[in-house]
């Protein structure tokens, strides 16, 4: 059984997760990045509000330059080695290469 889920509902449903302490804007973030996986792949992505959580790292930009010894450019740095969404200006949220998506979205 599937259940298909709006933007709104998807972004609710990683609000939800209490173990998650995800702003609006980064929900919306990572929803919009699943949504375009999707259209992407040609495909349904199950929605996996653990996973999400355990792979992703929100961070601003001084705390990434510091985690990483990062000298250039911060975003250019998290894109070259993962997926990098900007939220805000100066602010991220980056999936290491090290994950691959493929092993939690189905």
């Amino acid at each position: 059984m599937i259940t298909v889920l709006s933007t709104n509902q998807a972004i609710h449903d990683l609000l939800a997760d209490e173990n998650a302490s995800w702003t609006y804007n980064e929900a919306e973030a990572l929803v919009n990045f699943y949504e375009e996986l999707e259209d992407q792949q040609g495909e349904a992505i199950e929605l996996d509000r653990v996973a999400i959580r355990c792979d992703w790292t929100k961070a601003t930009e001084e705390e990434a330059r510091e985690m990483y010894d990062i000298e250039g450019d911060v975003q250019e740095y998290l894109d070259d080695h993962g997926y990098c969404l900007e939220v805000e200006k100066g602010y991220f949220l980056f999936l290491n290469s090290n994950h691959y998506i493929s092993n939690y979205w189905r």
